[in-house]
């Protein structure tokens, strides 16, 4: 059963884009919240679970224009890495064609945090989810962009030192044949045992968001510098974020709105070979919206948090067990 990390339309009158992060101190989740998407007082806030029970929101971080003027803030993600601080990632910008990547960090497990810094371009750093951690300590970051309403691209983006220097390699897709944005990225050799060893290198699925009906799927055999062409997956998409993890068996578990139209039903689908998903779970379902899921495994629990009815931030933990 999900639970509320705040009451609804509290502290602010609405709330979007969820993200979570397991710290050594416990869950973190964060959200962009104000009067409404795109309005000039959207700005980053978090909550911290701890002894059982989510802690007070607050505003970590506002956006500004280069004239110092206050414009909204989009799309935050966290990331605790194996090691390192946690790291917070966020668009800052009156529009998503010209927003720009931000980064914050927190050496005391999203207590404190740095002041922001840009990235070098939009298409650093993770745009929905987050950021699929490499052998070689490396982060990978799905990211897109939205140079027009038709024009949807996906990039990917690394990092070998938390955000200090990057490549970014795109776009992967054409609009002509799928418009997608927000990859969701997985380890996928646990379904192919041997394979990172016969390739060398570290396999990547990306999983998308299009507006072709469908979750586009995407492949990379060398830690996401190289990728196929994007294809169908049989998973219905509403043009809604969505978001995955490897389950500790090796399956792959994506967590959607998997129907046609709308977003009044979210569930947990589960792969045993990166091809077809199958619905383990619905995690809620009814009317009004649900949907703009961020998941994380940590040990044999599913932490998922989602944007429930605009208002309010959900939270649910799920036993792999259940699917």
């Amino acid at each position: 059963m999900s639970e509320l990390i705040f009451p609804p339309g509290k502290p602010h009158p609405q709330c979007h884009a969820a993200t979570v992060a397991m710290t050594p101190a416990g869950l973190t989740a964060a959200w962009f919240g104000g009067s409404y998407e795109k309005h000039p007082d959207v700005g980053i806030w978090i909550s911290r679970l701890r002894d059982g029970r989510w802690s007070v929101p607050e505003e970590i971080a506002v956006g500004h224009d280069l004239a110092g003027q206050r414009v909204p803030c989009w799309n935050p993600v966290l990331c605790q890495p194996s090691s390192g601080p946690l790291l917070l990632f966020y668009k800052v910008g009156a529009t998503i064609p010209g927003w720009s990547s931000m980064l914050r960090t927190s050496p005391d497990n999203g207590v404190t945090w740095s002041g922001p810094r840009q990235l070098p371009s939009a298409a650093c750093g993770p745009v929905k989810n987050k950021p699929l951690e490499l052998s070689d300590g490396s982060l990978l970051c799905g990211s897109s962009l939205e140079p027009t309403w038709q024009n949807w691209q996906v990039y990917l983006s690394r990092t070998p030192d938390h955000g200090d220097t990057w490549k970014v390699t795109g776009p992967h897709t054409h609009p002509a044949t799928f418009q997608a944005i927000q990859p969701s990225l997985f380890d996928p050799s646990g379904l192919h045992p041997g394979l990172a060893t016969r390739t060398g290198n570290d396999p990547v699925l990306a999983l998308c968001r299009t507006r072709q009906g469908v979750v586009g799927r995407m492949h990379s055999p060398d830690g996401g510098t190289t990728w196929s062409g994007m294809d169908r997956t049989s998973v219905p998409n509403p043009d809604s974020g969505l978001d995955g993890t490897t389950l500790s068996d090796g399956r792959l578990a994506l967590v959607c709105n998997d129907i046609a139209k709308g977003r009044s039903r979210l569930s947990i689908l589960v792969s045993e070979d990166g091809e077809r998903f199958d619905r383990a779970r619905t995690l809620v379902e009814g009317d009004g919206e649900y949907y703009y899921p961020s998941v994380i495994r940590v040990g044999k629990h599913l932490h998922i948090v989602y944007t429930h009815q605009r208002t309010a931030i959900a939270y649910e933990a799920v036993d792999e067990a259940e699917l």
